[in-house]
């Protein structure tokens, strides 16, 4: 099963709140990498943001890229 590539499906609603809490202080990582690239760029924000645990979480659990998963593969062949 291909991992997700939004934090609203790995995260609970107070993992949220407390990202949009901290978001308030920093915002420096593109919105297009993180739809690009969300596993990485997830992860750097909320380290960025002092938020440790989310970060670990988000590069186990996040797609590494938004075609990860075969969403946009068609070119791949077996």
């Amino acid at each position: 099963m291909p991992k997700p590539t939004t934090i609203t499906a790995i995260f609970d609603q107070s993992d949220l709140e407390r990202i949009i809490t901290a978001s308030s202080t920093a915002d420096d990582i593109s919105e297009d990498e993180l739809m690009n690239f969300p596993a990485r760029a997830w992860g750097e924000r909320l380290e960025l943001l002092g938020l440790f645990d989310l970060a670990v979480r988000a590069r186990a659990e996040l797609a590494e890229t938004a075609d990860a998963g075969g969403r946009n593969a068609s070119h791949v062949t077996e």
